[in-house]
């Protein structure tokens, strides 16, 4: 029997099921590609809002992971993937090139949409997006980030300060940097 905190994810077209940070397939289809992360009702379609979260990974495995800082609305303190609201007639890969450097000063190449999320009682959807770091030194916005982290994807996924929404995110990269 699953524990409490179990939740469906979309990988390659099939249903997966994560408990306690360990994927193992279930015996659903879907044909839509990606990952999809849902918990809880959504927000009606008219109020929605869409925003894409950035994953780069340096070569000793860390992800460049964030503290946002206490002058943000949402999730103050709180520690995450750096990212952003796509504006209106962005796409998602404009937006994590333009959150990549108003955030954290770098510029990157989007990779790939690996994993979507649909906030609970929120009016957010997020894309999660592995890009790859192809110039600039990261240097925090401080009105949006407090501190840089470079954290494995335990650390990041255990911290004790990180979002919800880590460990799913974290189990989904892991699984499209080994595809």
């Amino acid at each position: 029997m699953r524990g409490e905190a179990w939740h469906k994810i979309m990988l390659l077209g099939a249903m997966w099921v994560l408990d306690d940070l360990t994927l193992t397939p279930a015996l659903f289809l879907s044909g839509r590609g990606g990952l999809n992360y849902t918990s809880g009702m959504s927000a009606p379609e008219s109020t929605r809002r869409e925003g894409v979260v950035i994953a780069c990974r340096r070569e000793d495995g860390r992800w460049l992971m964030v503290r946002r800082s206490m002058h943000v609305a949402r999730a103050p303190g709180a520690v995450g993937f750096p990212g952003g609201e796509i504006e209106p007639g962005e796409t998602q890969a404009q937006a994590v090139i333009r959150e990549a450097k108003e955030e954290v000063g770098i510029d990157v190449k989007p990779i790939r949409c690996v994993w979507e999320y649909d906030w609970p009682d929120t009016p957010w959807y997020l894309y999660a997006w592995l890009a790859e770091w192809v110039d600039g030194v990261v240097t925090p916005e401080p009105m949006e980030i407090a501190e840089v982290l470079w954290l494995d994807a335990e650390q990041g996924a255990t911290h004790p300060d990180a979002l919800h929404t880590c460990a799913p995110m974290l189990a989904a990269l892991q699984l499209a940097v080994r595809c």
